[in-house]
């Protein structure tokens, strides 16, 4: 085989590797979480768990446009979290014992802290069966509604994960 040949099958086998991953890479990447298009209307700090052990259901997310709340499934330890999110009412932010009146209406139960913030969890008759997790993190009120029960320490284990989604 003459160089010339030779040097265009190796220019042509190395074109051919930058396509494959390439393309790999493209069709393998990380969906997000939140379309652009949903972004774009979202008006709150969005907040996720950011974990190996917690699964994203990227099908899950939905968006309630009247009530202007985001929400979506996480799994975690077999268990099915709800995070919804909203705006936190600016009664939470002028009248700051307003919010914990109203955590204490909710039957709040346990309270720890998280890189967000403040944790609550709470339990009525107005929430369902199980304990809610509450917080109020800039500007949004987030609420977490396990299909199951939680122990107050995979609570804390859960949202210490929790970060501004990006």
């Amino acid at each position: 085989m003459t160089r010339m040949k030779r040097l265009l099958v190796v220019s042509g086998i190395a074109v051919g590797l930058v396509i494959v991953v390439g393309s790999g890479y493209y069709l393998l990447r990380p969906k997000p979480l939140i379309s652009p298009n949903l972004s774009s209307q979202l008006t709150i700090t969005v907040f996720t768990p950011q974990s190996k052990l917690i699964t994203l259901e990227r099908s899950s997310v939905k968006y309630d446009s009247n009530n202007k709340v985001l929400s979506f499934v996480t799994k975690y330890k077999g268990q099915s979290i709800t995070l919804s999110e909203q705006s936190a009412p600016e009664v939470f932010t002028d009248v700051p014992q307003y919010y914990i009146s109203w955590l204490s209406s909710l039957g709040e139960t346990a309270s720890f802290g998280s890189p967000i913030g403040m944790v609550y969890l709470a339990q009525s008759n107005k929430l369902g069966s199980q304990p809610v997790a509450v917080t109020d993190a800039k500007g949004t009120l987030l609420f977490a509604k396990p299909t199951g029960q939680i122990s107050q320490d995979d609570w804390q284990r859960y949202f210490l994960t929790m970060q501004v989604y990006n």
